[in-house]
């Protein structure tokens, strides 16, 4: 069912590409209005495409179909996890509805007031449309905010009054460090930047269950019942305050990249598709399977960087 969904999908986005290509070039090229599709009263140097109404009703159509998407989406979701997680279904339900408040609330708070626009007398200008329009705007324009990558902060320091404090392991860190000349070592080794992945994705999967390597916690988890989760793991990322920006970053991807890897062939496994295909709860539990831990302590100055 998820490939013919996204298959669909897949033909359904080019279509629509294609579609608005062909209303944006008949806007473009399409030549002048002329006849009664002129608007009175507008400056003649004032440039009136023929096809504007073609390319108004392509937006009022998308906008529908967003709307239909979403709604659909909300309950082939709701769908879906009622059968696998009741409780997670009523969930999932929240954000239908918060959409039909928004809407609602917009709806409420649109000023209907016809617009004054001289030489226009359309039978777009009326509250109905004017609405439709504030809505469209207050639901696709958003505010740009800054990204960033999800980490694991390094623990406070230890204090020494209370013995009772668990330590992490040996064999549940794995030691990641950049140094100045942007050398990479893992563990006791050096490697390359296309090396860590695999190294990182062995350590944290732990497939056999070696002494050496993270200890496993048994776990009830959603959709794979009693299992072993490797939970204890840290990957302790260090670099020098004399290497690149560039290698850090190179390495900091490698390492989400190990992670988006597991819960993919793990996701591949349980459920046939990619992490990215799973819903809220699918994905959920994968990430209790997987979880990403990840330290990035302090830069060190240990050295310049030779020139």
């Amino acid at each position: 069912m998820s490939k013919l969904t996204y298959r669909i999908s897949y033909y359904a986005l080019y279509a629509m590409f294609a579609i608005i290509l062909i209303v944006i070039g008949l806007f473009f090229l399409g030549g002048d209005a002329s006849g009664d599709a002129l608007i009175p009263g507008v400056d003649p140097e004032m440039w009136q495409p023929a096809q504007t109404d073609a390319l108004l009703y392509l937006m009022y159509v998308l906008f529908g179909l967003a709307i239909a998407a979403t709604v659909i989406a909300a309950v082939f979701q709701f769908g879906a996890a009622l059968k696998d997680n009741p409780a997670n279904a009523i969930k999932s339900l929240l954000g239908l509805v918060l959409l039909a408040v928004v809407l609602i609330v917009a709806w409420a708070m649109g000023d209907g007031t016809p617009m004054q626009i001289p030489g226009y007398s359309g039978t777009d200008n009326v509250p109905f449309w004017l609405k439709v329009t504030l809505i469209f705007f207050l639901i696709t324009t958003s505010m740009d905010t800054d990204r960033g990558l999800a980490r694991l902060l390094p623990p406070p320091p230890e204090d020494e009054k209370n013995e009772n404090t668990d330590k992490i392991k040996e064999r549940n860190i794995l030691q990641v460090y950049l140094n100045k000349d942007d050398a990479l070592m893992c563990g006791n080794d050096y490697i390359g930047v296309d090396q860590l992945r695999q190294k990182a994705k062995e350590f944290i999967a732990n497939i056999n269950n070696a002494e050496n390597m993270p200890e496993k916690t048994q776990k009830n988890v959603d959709f794979f019942g009693t299992t072993l989760v490797n939970d204890k793991h840290v990957i302790s990322l260090q670099n020098d305050r004399g290497s690149s920006y560039q290698a850090y970053i190179s390495v900091q991807n490698e390492l989400v990249a190990a992670y988006n890897e597991l819960r993919d062939e793990l996701a591949q496994e349980k459920f046939g598709v990619t992490y990215a295909e799973l819903n809220d709860a699918q994905q959920k539990a994968v990430r209790e399977v997987y979880p990403q831990r990840i330290s990035e302590a302090e830069p060190k100055k240990y050295g310049e960087k030779k020139k």
